[in-house]
C-alpha cells in the first residue's frame, strides 16, 4: 500500500484523507523486520549497510520505502529539542502506528520569523498535512510516556532551501540547500571565487542554468562581476525561476 500511494498521483492531502481509512501499521512493522533480516543479504554486515545507507543520523530517521516521487519514514521521538527549527522542504503527512499517537506543535513561517499556529495530536485516524513552504513542525512530549514512532510521507522540493530559526526568538538565522548537489555547486563556486580562478566565468556560465535558484543566483553574482555587460542577458533567464526573493535581488542590480 505504501508504494502504491508512492507511485501514486494523488496529491498530499488526498493522501493524508486516504490513509485516515487505513491500518498501515502492519506494513511499517513488516518494512522493519525485512530490513533486519533481508533473507538476500550475505551477512550481518551487509544487512548493517543496507541500514545504515536508509539512516539519516541527523534527522533521525529511517526511509523504509521510496520512489521518484518521494518516500515513506519513520523517526523515534523524544530524542531532545534542538536549539533551531528547521523547515522541511516540501510536502509530508505525518501519521501514526495502531495505537500509538503522538503530539506535534506547528509553527507558520511568515517571512523572516514564525509564528505558532497550534498544538496537534497526530493518532491513527487522525493524520496531519504540512506544506514545507508555509509551516514547519516538531515533535513534543505532551506528557506522553509511552508516545509511537513519528511516520510520515514525504514529498521533498529539491529546488528549495531548509530554513532554520531560533527556538527562543522565532527569528530566522540561516539557510541551506535541501538538495546535496546545489550546496556542492555552491561551494564549488564560492571556492574558486576565494582563488581568483582564471575560469570562474566559464563555469558560472555554465552553472547558471541550474534549477536551483541560489546556484544560479550566486552563478550570476560572479558573471556580473566578471562582466556586467553579459550578465543582463541572463536577467529574463533567471526570472523564469518564480521565485520572490530571486527575483528581489535582481531588482537591485
Amino acid at each position: 500500500m505504501m508504494m502504491s500511494l508512492l507511485g501514486s498521483d494523488l496529491s498530499p492531502p488526498q493522501i493524508r484523507d486516504r490513509i485516515r481509512f487505513i491500518d498501515l501499521s502492519r506494513e511499517v512493522r513488516q518494512w522493519l523486520r525485512q530490513l533486519a533480516t533481508d533473507p538476500k543479504s550475505s551477512s550481518p554486515w551487509t544487512r548493517r549497510g543496507a541500514i545504515m545507507s536508509r539512516t539519516n543520523c541527523q534527522a533521525g530517521t529511517i526511509t523504509l520505502a521510496s520512489s521518484s516521487r518521494g518516500n515513506v519514514s519513520i523517526k523515534v521521538p523524544g530524542l531532545g529539542a534542538a536549539a533551531q527549527l528547521y523547515s522541511v522542504p516540501g510536502h509530508c503527512v505525518l501519521f501514526a502506528l495502531q495505537p500509538h499517537a503522538y503530539a506535534i506543535t506547528r509553527y507558520r513561517i511568515e517571512g523572516e520569523c514564525l509564528t505558532r499556529h497550534e498544538h496537534v495530536v497526530v493518532d491513527a485516524r487522525h493524520p496531519v498535512h504540512i506544506n514545507g513552504a508555509h509551516e514547519l513542525f516538531e515533535q513534543t512530549s505532551d506528557g506522553q510516556e509511552n508516545a509511537g514512532v513519528i511516520a510520515s510521507f514525504n514529498f521533498p522540493d529539491k529546488t528549495a532551501d531548509i530554513q532554520v530559526f531560533d527556538r527562543s526568538t522565532l527569528q530566522k538565522t540561516g539557510w541551506f540547500p535541501a538538495d546535496d548537489s546545489a550546496a556542492r555547486f555552491l561551494t564549488c563556486l564560492e571556492l574558486l571565487e576565494g582563488v581568483a580562478d582564471p575560469h570562474t566565468f566559464q563555469v558560472a556560465e555554465e552553472l547558471i542554468y541550474h534549477y536551483h535558484p541560489g546556484v544560479a543566483w550566486k552563478a550570476f553574482q560572479q558573471i556580473h562581476h566578471a562582466s556586467p555587460n553579459r550578465a543582463q542577458q541572463y536577467v529574463r533567464m533567471l526570472g523564469k525561476h518564480h521565485n520572490p526573493r530571486l527575483n528581489t535581488l535582481l531588482e537591485r542590480i
